[in-house]
Order: C-alpha cells, then sequence, then structure tokens
C-alpha cells in the first residue's frame, strides 16, 4: 500500500492540484491530511472544496483551521505587529468561507492512526498534544522525543506544522515531517508531501517535492486583493515563510 500523508495547504490551490496529480500519477492507495487548509493564502474556498471533492481517508485538523473556527487559543501572544498581521488574515479568509466550510473544518479529527503493513502510523498536526506545539527540524533527537509522549502504540509518528519536511529515526521510532504544501520554508518552493510504503523488502519513505504554477497563486493574490499580496508571491518564490 502507498499512502501519502500531506498538509499545510494554506489556501494555495494550485499546489494542492499539483499534489493531486502527483498522487494519481504514482497510485496513491491512502491518504491522509494534516490540516493548515485556508489560512492565509488567496484561494481558501477552493483549497477547501478541491480537498473534499478529492477525499481522504483522514482529516487531521490544524491550529489555522482552529484560529478559523473559535479565533486564536487563550494566551496567545505573538508581537503586536504579527498579531495584526494573522487578524488580518483570518479575517479575509473568513469572508470567503461559509458556516457550513467552518463546520466542516470543525469536523476533522485531532489525529488519525492506521497500519500500514506491519507499521502502525499516528499522524498528527504539531503534536500528540496540541495543535500549536513547534518541534524544530534542527532540534537534536532528545529534543525531539517529547513529541512520542501521548502517541501511544506506534512506530511511526508524522507531523506538518513546521512547514519543513524530515525523515528520522528516534530510538526504534519513525519521526517524520510532511513539509508543507503550500508554503514551504526551508527554500525550496515545490510543494511537499510524504509517500509511505511497506512491503516485503521494508518500510520506503520519499520526501516527494511537486513544482507547480507560482504565477498562478501570485496572480490570484494580487487580483483578490489578498493581504500582503507582494511578500506572499516573493515568500512562495523563494521557499520562505510571510
Amino acid at each position: 500500500m502507498k499512502a501519502a500523508i500531506f498538509g499545510d495547504i494554506h489556501g494555495n490551490a494550485a499546489a494542492l492540484r499539483a499534489v493531486f496529480d502527483d498522487m494519481d500519477r504514482i497510485g496513491v492507495d491512502y491518504a491522509v491530511c494534516t490540516g493548515d487548509i485556508a489560512f492565509r493564502g488567496p484561494a481558501p474556498l477552493e483549497s477547501l472544496s478541491l480537498l473534499l471533492e478529492r477525499g481522504c481517508d483522514g482529516f487531521v485538523v490544524g491550529n489555522t483551521d482552529q484560529w478559523l473556527y473559535q479565533g486564536f487559543p487563550e494566551g496567545f501572544s505573538p508581537p503586536p505587529e504579527r498579531l495584526e498581521q494573522l487578524r488580518t488574515f483570518r479575517e479575509w479568509a473568513l469572508e470567503r468561507l461559509g458556516a457550513s466550510d467552518l463546520a466542516t473544518l470543525r469536523s476533522f479529527a485531532f489525529s488519525h492512526r492506521f497500519s500500514l503493513g506491519p507499521h502502525t502510523v499516528l499522524v498528527v498536526h504539531s503534536s500528540p498534544k496540541s495543535t500549536e506545539d513547534w518541534y524544530d527540524a534542527a532540534s537534536s533527537d532528545q529534543e525531539l522525543l517529547p513529541l512520542f509522549e501521548g502517541a501511544g502504540a506506534c512506530d511511526i509518528l508524522v507531523y506538518g506544522h513546521i512547514h519543513t519536511p524530515f525523515v528520522r529515526r528516534i530510538h526504534r521510532r519513525w519521526l517524520m515531517n510532511t513539509g508543507s504544501v503550500g508554503n514551504p520554508v526551508d527554500g525550496d518552493y515545490r510543494a511537499s508531501y510524504l509517500l509511505l510504503e511497506a512491503d516485503r523488502n521494508g518500510l520506503h519513505v520519499q520526501i516527494r517535492r511537486v513544482a507547480y504554477d507560482v504565477d498562478e497563486t501570485a496572480r490570484l493574490a494580487a487580483e483578490r486583493g489578498f493581504p500582503l499580496a507582494e511578500a506572499y508571491a516573493q515568500a512562495l518564490r523563494t521557499g520562505h515563510g510571510l
């Protein structure tokens, strides 16, 4: 079985279409989305609609999905300028999403567990305890160990959130990050997702990078009056955060 795990779409429908095309080309049997569908991108509704039309075997909620349907969490206190920016992104997305769309985001699970051959895979957005935790790709094995707390019986833990893909083996278990479909920050503009396959020869993992039409997303941002459209386009083209 080939399993695709992807997420952090962030309202970039062109990137999501390219990822789905790649999945179709290689013949994916099972797919799980790690959340962050619509926030901070020029195509929030299209991204959600495309995801639902395609369908997944598991939908996991992300922190920005929660921001859309319930607001920022208590105690959330980024620098004032950043908070104002996030509020602007939230308001812009909410103007384009209906009550049923928010209800759909609210229906997503906190985690998704499935079997892949002899392996048990747990998929979360940022950790088994929260959608807001931050475990950086540059962290040491020791610093990443707390991620497994609350994971239960699994030998593969997959998360998103940090927009930087990696695959690590830590104390006989696998820890993997999907990267981001819609806004990678590792210096590579291409959409990122994980492909896992288990057969009699063992576990095979690929970090898939998929080129897409960045200019299409940039044009859409400008045409729709997306906040900070120029800075957003530059972030997409360079593979850096906004």
